[in-house]
């Protein structure tokens, strides 16, 4: 049945309002009411309750953000089922999700996410959607994906599946699913298929996804409980959940893991609200435990501020930025100041990544940006020379083995948000592109230095941009090839480099380069092992002692090597 497009839309409306018990379940089985024993029948009365609200408030799992879109017109004419279904509407939501929220809501490929569907139907119509849509996709912004499936007596009740058994579904569902295996075996070079195979098909998926291997999971009652995946950050929904079904899917995205993840993001393109409070009410047993369980609105975070879960009184994002852009880096002297510095410019980072996962704060700031560009590079750079100030610090205070002359219990650096908000090899190159086209040098380096020194990706490689800005100078390039030039150009840095670390350490240069290259290629350098043994100058029996000081040393120059041109340069080593 063809239906009218103008039915189905996206409509973002942002909503505010551990071990799950089953409290009270009833589920369908061939008409016949069934009921599922509660946890308290089966384990007796309850010794001690901690629930999701203690877990978020004690910070060993993290709060969610849900976040309904809408995708269907308040139309009663329609069978809402067969709405759901269409081909329409499923279109809309793999468009949306490709071109928006996916990027938006995983930090552009940071974490990964998973998407729960109502039927093995519905499951399949997604995939082949997803499939088709990224075919007009260019190579960089298609997902890794995959789907898992296997038999249910009744596919509405998340407790029917997760049996790991595929052999009871119809031809056409077996049919399908092999095909997405076959898929799934293209990507990751396996050989699993739906009989003798299927569980370690499904071992291996888990472990892709915990791995960050695997950017999108398609599922219909799989994955949903028992499974944690620290990387996982986002749930897509097309599924109606309550209860304690509801939270148990919720939690599969909760796991910490790093400051960058400070919430979860549960998109749903069903509205669930109700459900979703009804699930609070029941589970957080506690009064207000909505304000913990769920984060807090963009209006609260960026205009209004707001209370943390230990009611203390947070400032918005608004005026954090104004205190700071009150703040001149080159006045900052004592270290009251620069303590006073830190903790601000930490405040806006953690806020500042929260916000982003709104889209309203994109569209807010474009129109009126709360800071210029300059101005965080600026507080940035005193940022990160500070926190070189104060690891030197940390680092003579361990060697002296005194009383730290200066208190560092309370400075904490946000270094991974840092990363987060910094900028990329791409971003520069471009920038070097635009300016070298019309030939000026000087604007270039004037542009770059405040740029590069507010990163700590490229601060310590500033010369080497320098001497590519110097190298080009002379020849006709564009923004197109600026690229290519650079890889010639670091990859003979790379070599110069490496000889001279080879001549004035007295190394063995083919030991030298075949290990280097196993760690580039690897993209790790590991500190145990007998491998870098083998390139150290050999030493007479009287400097046997002084043997593990000399690998110490020579570990710390080849880690400021890598540092150094790893993640500027091909991760092949050409010699």
């Amino acid at each position: 049945m063809d239906l009218p497009e103008h039915l189905f839309f996206l409509d973002n409306a942002p909503v505010k309002p551990t071990a799950t018990q089953i409290i009270e379940a009833k589920k369908k089985n061939n008409n016949a009411v069934v009921k599922t024993a509660t946890t308290q029948e089966v384990f007796g009365s309850q010794l001690h309750s901690y629930n999701i609200v203690d877990a978020i408030t004690d910070e060993n799992v993290l709060p969610f953000r849900y976040h309904y879109c809408r995708t269907i017109k308040d139309i009663e004419d329609y069978n809402k089922k067969l709405l759901y279904s269409s081909h329409e509407r499923i279109k809309e939501v793999v468009k949306y999700i490709l071109e928006k929220a996916y990027n938006q809501q995983t930090k552009d490929k940071k974490f990964n996410a998973m998407f729960a569907v109502s039927t093995i139907d519905d499951a399949m119509l997604y995939y082949k959607e997803f499939q088709k849509q990224m075919k007009e996709l260019p190579e960089g912004q298609k997902l890794k994906l995959a789907t898992i499936f296997s038999y249910a007596q009744n596919e509405a009740e998340p407790e029917e599946e997760n049996n790991e058994d595929a052999s009871k579904l119809d031809k056409t569902k077996r049919d399908f699913l092999e095909d997405a295996i076959k898929d799934y075996n293209n990507i990751y070079k396996t050989n699993y298929n739906i009989g003798s195979s299927f569980q370690d098909y499904y071992k291996d998926v888990s472990k892709n996804v915990k791995d960050k291997k695997l950017d999108l999971l398609l599922v219909v009652n799989m994955f949903l409980t028992g499974f944690d995946a620290p990387c996982l950050n986002t749930l897509f929904l097309d599924k109606d959940l309550k209860h304690h079904s509801l939270l148990q899917a919720f939690s599969r995205t909760n796991r910490i893991l790093n400051s960058v993840k400070d919430h979860v993001n549960i998109v749903s393109f069903r509205d669930i609200e109700p459900q979703v409070n009804e699930s609070i009410t029941m589970f957080g047993n506690k009064e207000g435990a909505g304000d913990v369980i769920l984060i807090h609105t963009f209006e609260e975070y960026y205009n209004k501020g707001y209370q943390d879960n230990n009611g203390n009184e947070k400032q918005s994002y608004i005026e954090i930025v104004e205190k700071l852009k009150s703040i001149n880096p080159d006045e900052i002297r004592t270290s009251k100041q620069e303590k006073e510095f830190i903790k601000t410019f930490g405040e806006m980072l953690k806020t500042r990544n929260i916000l982003q996962q709104f889209e309203d704060f994109e569209e807010t700031e474009k129109e009126n940006p709360s800071i210029s560009e300059r101005e965080i590079q600026n507080l940035q750079s005193k940022y990160v020379d500070l926190m070189e100030k104060y690891k030197t610090i940390a680092k003579n205070n361990e060697k002296q083995q005194h009383k730290e002359y200066l208190d560092l219990h309370d400075i904490t650096f946000e270094v991974e948000l840092l990363k987060q908000f910094g900028i990329d090899l791409d971003y520069i190159l471009n920038l070097i592109g635009k300016y070298n086209k019309v030939n000026n040098t000087e604007e270039i380096i004037k542009k770059l230095k405040n740029l590069l020194h507010s990163s700590i990706e490229f601060r310590n490689k500033d010369d080497l941009f320098y001497d590519f800005i110097k190298h080009i100078k002379d020849k006709e390039n564009n923004e197109d090839n600026i690229h290519y030039e650079w890889q010639k150009f670091i990859n003979t840095k790379k070599l110069e480099e490496l000889d001279k670390l080879i001549e004035d350490n007295k190394l063995n240069k083919q030991e030298t380069y075949k290990y280097i290259s196993k760690v580039f290629e690897n993209g790790k350098l590991k500190e145990s092992g007998t491998e870098i043994d083998k390139i150290l100058p050999r030493v007479g029996f009287s400097a046997n002692s002084n043997r593990y000081k000399l690998k110490s040393d020579m570990y710390e120059k080849i880690r400021k090597f890598f540092d150094r041109f790893f993640t500027i340069s091909s991760k092949y080593f050409e010699v």
